[in-house]
């Protein structure tokens, strides 16, 4: 049986580990983006991108927080639903974003298909987002078996 006390340590070192795994995928996407076309390297830029990134994944983080404390075992089926759910879990938030602002007017021919000139729209953003989930829940999940968080967990 395990006391308060440690159930709220291990609560605290597995949303410490989300958290860091979060900001360490949001920073591997925004060096990604910027040696990707139709964008170069320069630290300023790189901070940019890494600014739109944190505005767009920390709240869709904080939405799957809940099932990162759910899961205190480090189960194959448990790892398999937290790594295939924070996956879809950004996508799924940007389309439902993007039809929020067509209800609210936005042109949906700009939400859907984006500028021209910068080449991609919401279904581009949505693999990025998928990248985004991919790092952060794997991650999370090789840290989560490496660091041996859940074995005073049950």
């Amino acid at each position: 049986m395990e006391s308060g006390r440690q159930r709220t340590l291990n609560v605290l070192k597995r949303s410490g580990l989300w958290f860091g795994c979060v900001l360490t995928a949001m920073a591997l996407f925004s060096a990604c983006m910027m040696l990707a076309p139709p964008f170069h390297w320069d630290w300023d830029g790189y901070v940019l991108v890494y600014r739109i990134t944190s505005i767009l994944a920390l709240p869709v983080a904080l939405l799957f927080l809940p099932a990162v404390l759910r899961f205190r075992q480090a189960s194959a089926p448990q790892m398999l639903a937290i790594l295939s759910s924070g996956v879809l879990v950004g996508p799924v938030a940007l389309v439902l974003w993007s039809q929020v602002m067509i209800w609210h007017g936005a042109n949906a021919d700009m939400v859907w298909h984006g500028d021209p000139e910068v080449g991609f729209g919401i279904w581009g953003e949505a693999k990025y987002a998928a990248l985004v989930g991919f790092l952060s829940t794997t991650l999370y999940i090789l840290s989560f078996r490496a660091l041996g968080v859940a074995k005073n967990s049950r």
